[in-house]
């Protein structure tokens, strides 16, 4: 599998079911340049129940540990990774693929877009990944929405996401 990253903004996230959630993220942000996980109600993210994850970062920055996991996405990934912690400097190449969104969105403090595709097909995933802080200095949560386009979805009749972002 391959994948795009990119710093997104208003103007360059066309994905129509994740750009509303980059709109809330944005507006909960107000003048501050990120917005606390707090600033959210559970309610808030009722459009993207089941596609939403929530993850934690500590302080040193080494790793992102998943506090929620939605149903759709345990569904995909094959297994729950809701309390698994993640490196940010993982060691197999199918892990990399996973953190490499976080690990932008961490590093450059902006919302952040992953575009996975599977080569010799027209299926696609979008991740938003967008970043929180309680210290409006750094990030300490990111909120994480995910996007499958019915060409991708077709794909899970091969196997898990993780099987499908396996190289090769």
């Amino acid at each position: 599998m391959k994948q795009k990253i990119f710093s997104a903004a208003a103007d360059t996230l066309k994905d129509s079911e994740l750009r509303p959630l980059y709109d809330l993220w944005d507006s909960r942000r107000g003048e501050r340049f990120l917005p606390d996980r707090k600033d959210f109600q559970f309610r808030d993210f009722q459009p993207w129940f089941g596609r939403i994850a929530v993850g934690s970062i500590p302080a040193s920055g080494q790793h992102i540990c998943f506090d929620l996991v939605g149903t759709e996405i345990t569904k995909w990934d094959g297994l729950d990774m809701t309390g698994q912690i993640f490196s940010f400097s993982p060691g197999s190449p199918t892990l990399q693929l996973i953190v490499a969104p976080y690990l932008h969105a961490y590093k450059t403090q902006k919302p952040t877009v992953s575009v996975s595709f599977k080569s010799n097909t027209q299926g696609e995933l979008t991740r938003l990944v967008l970043p929180c802080s309680h210290d409006g200095v750094s990030v300490n949560k990111q909120i994480v929405a995910f996007s499958l386009n019915p060409a991708f979805k077709a794909l899970f009749k091969k196997g898990s996401l993780l099987d499908l972002m396996t190289p090769g």
